[in-house]
């Protein structure tokens, strides 16, 4: 069995086909009702403009990752940078969300996104394990 062939395998398209999805579609309430995101994640309403247009920029760019995922989904073991930096973003933002959770400071709904880029960063760590993994072998 060959790299190629297990790592670009139905199963990891379909992984980084729901990353793509779950993050692109996840961000679009932040994108177009920035307010609305920011209540929902942190239970405080915030209309300072600059938070706002901070927040919908960050949003923004997390929606590139989301289209990122779509990429490695075509063809995964040929994009392992884009899986490395969608770990490093997934595990990070759940960190800073378990961190401010635990000081009152955003929502269950922030946890239950973290919650799920923390399964998501499990499974691309093992996809990183795993690629570098065979290519120490071979």
């Amino acid at each position: 069995m060959t790299l190629g062939t297990t790592l670009n395998s139905k199963f990891w398209k379909i992984v980084f086909l729901l990353a793509g999805i779950y993050t692109t579609i996840g961000v679009l309430p932040g994108i177009f009702n920035s307010e609305q995101g920011l209540l929902d994640f942190t239970n405080q309403i915030i209309d300072d403009w600059s938070t706002i247009y901070f927040f919908r920029s960050l949003w923004i760019t997390v929606f590139v990752f989301g289209i990122g995922f779509f990429i490695v989904a075509k063809k995964p073991t040929q994009h392992i940078g884009i899986v490395i930096m969608g770990f490093l973003g997934k595990l990070l933002f759940a960190s800073n969300v378990v961190i401010q959770y635990s000081n009152n400071n955003v929502s269950q709904t922030a946890m239950t996104a973290a919650f799920i880029d923390l399964v998501f960063v499990l499974m691309f760590g093992i996809f990183i394990f795993k690629y570098y993994s065979f290519k120490e072998i071979n």
